[in-house]
């Protein structure tokens, strides 16, 4: 059973506390206002690269679209998802999680990211 997505309700919450809406979303990611919304309502899964994309246009880390705790990640236990802030060691790394995740089918992008949300939910 694959496990309810948060991402899409993460994307909303964020941009309607930037009090931006998904057309604005849309036109500084260069992502259509239609897959925003279908990506906010988790009718399709985004892949790792217009995940990164819609961050940079939100103006906020990565892991902010999977993490939800009270305060934020400690950079050290993240430093490749964070801006900026990471080596060509996690640069790599993460490059090769992302060709790994383009060739993956719609069914096991889901799964990957429904096992990631609940091992989140199980840290807390």
């Amino acid at each position: 059973m694959i496990l309810p997505m948060v991402i899409g309700a993460r994307i909303c919450a964020i941009r309607q506390e930037r009090g931006l809406t998904q057309t604005a979303v849309g036109e500084c990611t260069g992502i259509r206002r239609a897959y925003v919304s279908r990506v906010e309502h988790d009718f399709i899964v985004p892949s790792f690269e217009t995940l990164e994309r819609l961050a940079r246009g939100l103006e906020v880390p990565l892991y902010r679209l999977f993490y939800d705790g009270p305060e934020p990640y400690p950079v050290s236990q993240a430093p490749a998802m964070v801006w900026g802030e990471s080596s060509a060691k996690d640069r790599a790394y993460w490059k090769r999680i992302c060709r790994y995740c383009e060739r993956m089918g719609e069914f096991d992008r889901q799964l990957l990211l429904s096992v990631a949300a609940r091992m989140a939910r199980r840290r807390r």
